[in-house]
């Protein structure tokens, strides 16, 4: 898996717990897009942690997410 449109799907703060698990691991992921859900700014941190060791993710898109 290469590419993933998680855009529109309520992924919220709990959402981000599992993607940020995921992502951790992941060797395969190149894009990501959770446009136009809620995961706010807890969530933003999450995912940030997670990409601390992802290696492989190049895109992220993460607008519309009432993130200040």
């Amino acid at each position: 898996l290469k590419e993933l449109d998680l855009s529109k799907n309520m992924v919220a703060f709990e959402g981000c717990k599992w993607i940020g698990e995921a992502l951790k691991d992941n060797r395969s992921l190149e894009d990501l897009n959770l446009k136009h859900n809620s995961i706010g700014e807890r969530g933003c941190r999450l995912l940030s942690e997670a990409l601390m060791t992802n290696k492989s993710l190049k895109e992220l898109n993460i607008g519309k997410n009432s993130i200040s």
